[in-house]
């Protein structure tokens, strides 16, 4: 639709309308004797707009969930859907890879669907094995990035395995425990090396996330630890 923006605005009030994009392009205008150029004529409703320049309204905007076939796009159908389509045309293909924001998502590899969830951490650590003169035998702070992976069914209904809200919740008790706290305290944790951290973390959420498959630990981007249990070899990313 093009028209004049500010002819359009009480419409869109009136009538509960709130517009993706609203802009107004204006061409030359002469101070003297006004708007020099083509004007344009258009209708929002039962309204008329008429001899105005330029708007652009979009109040439907193309949504992922408009795509034939993919339904509701969580991540875990959307990786589903692109497999579905990438698959027999590369056969080889191992697993698809969609995440949902920066810190969670979802993979499918034709048969089993798998979730992340990370969470950054803050904390305080002791190498009590680092090697004599080592300053990381010393107390001394870290920034990692902890990142939990679990399989599950897919909820036909609500179109994802488990919800990342609810993998937040249940991991709180643990995350509270690591993030801000001086993990050689940590009970029968050994050491604070990434392969003693991983496996405490692990039984500290056997009873809470039973699904849970897999744990990264992160000191930066690429470099780090991983501890798997699942039946097949994990997927990416590290």
């Amino acid at each position: 639709m093009q028209c004049h923006a500010t002819d359009l605005l009480q419409y869109l009030v009136d009538e509960k309308i709130t517009p993706d994009v609203l802009s107004d392009q204006t061409a030359a205008h002469d101070p003297l004797n006004g708007h020099q150029g083509a004007r344009l004529s258009a209708q929002a409703g039962a309204t008329p707009i008429d001899g105005r320049q330029a708007l652009l309204v979009s109040n439907n905007p193309y949504g992922m969930g408009d795509i034939a076939g993919l339904g509701s796009p969580t991540s875990e159908l959307l990786a589903s859907w692109i497999w579905g389509r990438l698959e027999p045309e590369l056969p080889g293909l191992s697993w698809v890879t969609v995440h949902e924001t920066a810190s969670c998502g979802a993979h499918f590899d034709g048969a089993r669907y798998r979730i992340w969830k990370e969470f950054p951490l803050d904390s305080a650590l002791r190498l009590a094995r680092a090697p004599q003169g080592d300053a990381r035998r010393r107390i001394h702070g870290r920034s990692l990035a902890l990142r939990l992976h679990l399989e599950a069914p897919l909820d036909e209904l609500l179109g994802w395995t488990v919800d990342f809200g609810d993998v937040k919740a249940l991991f709180a008790p643990v995350f509270a425990r690591l993030d801000h706290r001086p993990l050689y305290e940590l009970p029968e944790v050994g050491d604070n090396d990434l392969a003693s951290l991983l496996a405490w973390v692990r039984r500290a959420c056997a009873g809470a996330l039973p699904a849970l498959e897999r744990i990264d630990l992160y000191e930066s981007p690429g470099c780090g630890a991983l501890l798997a249990w699942g039946a097949r070899p994990p997927a990416l990313p590290v």
